[in-house]
């Protein structure tokens, strides 16, 4: 969210789709890594100390690293200054507007649906994986790495393509 609202914040309406396809190219490079290197952590026989909990530990590293990285290195981004009223229900706010507009419903439903079935996809995907094909999890994290590939490559040539094709609004 931080890395969105920062793009949001830098961006011109000519090159926002552009680096927003570059935020999802990103995002893609981290699918390559993630699940390729929890893969090789979670191999005993790689290391014989690395088990399940490795890639756990590591993440946890991460993102503490992250969070000291946000927390003393990362500068604001917004240059105006806007007056937002937070409360604690203005997410069922938010929430509540959606519902009641008939474009944004069709979108956050859209977005809600694709981000279920990435979910359903990572969390239940590998379980097949195991029972059927009798994968492990370095078998695992490098078909992830090879999905995360071709994120990478819609994002970054794709979509950086079409971006200067297609308005931003559309």
């Amino acid at each position: 969210s931080i890395i969105m609202s920062s793009i949001a914040d830098v961006s011109t309406e000519e090159n926002k789709a552009r680096n927003f396809g570059m935020v999802g190219a990103a995002f893609g490079i981290g699918f390559i890594l993630g699940p390729t290197l929890g893969g090789i952590l979670a191999d005993d026989q790689l290391v014989s100390w690395f088990n399940h909990a490795t890639p756990f530990w590591f993440t946890s590293l991460l993102t503490i690293i992250n969070l000291l990285f946000i927390t003393f290195a990362f500068e604001e981004t917004l240059t105006q200054s806007r007056e937002v009223q937070v409360t604690p229900f203005k997410g069922i706010q938010n929430l509540i507007t959606t519902a009641r507009s008939p474009k944004l419903r069709s979108i956050f439903l859209v977005v809600l649906l694709l981000s279920l079935g990435f979910a359903f996809f990572t969390q239940f995907f590998s379980v097949l994986l195991i029972q059927q094909f009798e994968y492990s999890e370095k078998d695992i994290g490098f078909l992830y790495g090879w999905v995360g590939i071709w994120l990478v490559f819609t994002q970054a040539v794709i979509v950086r393509r079409l971006s200067g094709r297609v308005a931003s609004r559309k």
